[in-house]
């Protein structure tokens, strides 16, 4: 699951809060068993890559990572 999360340069990707590198980190977390981590997880990507109602290119990268995880 989530493979190809790596081969994207999310440094190179921007979010409502600058750089993207955060966003593996947090898309990984949603697959966490303590269910706390995962709501921290998705409020953080929220802020982050839909700040608002605006996307951003990392929303974009994000998406079918959170399809995949969705359909799972």
């Amino acid at each position: 699951m989530l493979e190809g999360l790596d081969r994207i340069n999310w440094a190179t990707l921007t979010h409502a809060h600058g750089e993207a590198t955060n966003v593996p980190q947090l898309l990984r977390s949603l697959l966490s068993e303590n269910a706390e981590v995962r709501m921290e997880a998705f409020a953080e990507l929220h802020e982050h890559i839909w700040y608002q109602g605006t996307v951003f290119p990392a929303s974009a990268a994000a998406v079918p990572f959170l399809y995949e995880l969705l359909t799972n």
